[in-house]
């Protein structure tokens, strides 16, 4: 992979025979797509000669191959005879023997992204301990140095919680959980934002992902996070006594031998 900008790639065209280039132009190996070219670098009046491709903004590509080179502006002669001209100058027919043929070159200049963002877990009402799961996909393959829950969190509701834990569960994927802790309740629990704290996230080619927090959509599913007990009802009187209202009240039946279930007051007349 080749992706720093301004960063190069050496070319090397094998002759048969030792040859030299005169030119008023650089003979320019050419790539398939754009086109893209090389410039001449070295090895004048030798059978090895040198191309040197330099990568700028823009150059993307799977495959890089070398498809031609151009023949305006200069003419190779024999290094044994400057008379002689060496005619048809150009990449190998064999296809094992051309640029693609034995080696794989990609070019890549674009910053990964996050692309995807997944609410694993469903709707629904969710207590102290439970967990929740998130995916996270990025635009292609990276590379995170130190992936850990601190450096690497899904925040949620604008930072008002975080996530507990992530994964590195692909290529280019990632799985946060979060697990509901005591305190924590909302009724429309959403994500909101990925943060990265002291980590760099980069492609193959060493293009860094943009930014330290990247905001997500939070998804169309719907998450209750409830950790408190419900309270004992109470009743205030005119008089501004309260009281506590046990709702029922189980007993054995002194002569049906049955359990029954009555009502039982909730509390005093006032005097």
């Amino acid at each position: 992979h080749a992706g720093q900008l301004k960063s190069y790639i050496q070319l090397c065209l094998a002759l048969s025979q030792m040859a030299k280039e005169v030119r008023t132009a650089s003979p320019k190996p050419q790539q398939t797509e754009n086109p893209k070219y090389a410039e001449y670098s070295s090895g004048n009046g030798d059978a090895v000669h040198v191309f040197k491709y330099t990568v700028v903004d823009g150059d993307n590509t799977s495959e890089l191959d070398v498809t031609g080179i151009t023949t305006a502006g200069f003419t190779w002669f024999d290094v044994s005879d400057v008379n002689t001209k060496v005619e048809n100058i150009g990449i190998p027919v064999v296809e094992a023997n051309q640029l693609k043929g034995n080696r794989d070159i990609v070019i890549d200049t674009k910053a990964p992204t996050v692309s995807t963002f997944e609410e694993i877990s469903a709707s629904g009402n969710y207590n102290l301990g439970k967990q929740l799961y998130f995916a996270v996909s990025f635009s292609e393959e990276v590379n995170i140095d130190g992936l850990s829950k601190d450096n690497v969190q899904l925040e949620f509701n604008n930072g008002q919680y975080s996530s507990s834990e992530v994964t590195k569960t692909g290529p280019s994927s990632l799985l946060f959980k979060y697990v509901v802790e005591a305190g924590h309740n909302t009724s429309a629990l959403k994500a909101t934002n990925i943060v990265f704290k002291n980590v760099t996230v980069k492609d193959n080619a060493g293009n860094v992902l943009s930014g330290d927090k990247i905001q997500v959509s939070g998804g169309s599913k719907t998450y209750n996070i409830d950790t408190e007990a419900p309270q004992k009802p109470v009743i205030t009187l005119q008089n501004g006594v309260t009281s506590e209202i046990p709702l029922r009240r189980r007993f054995l039946h002194p002569i049906f031998g049955l359990f029954r279930v009555l009502p039982v007051p909730c509390c005093r007349r006032p005097e």
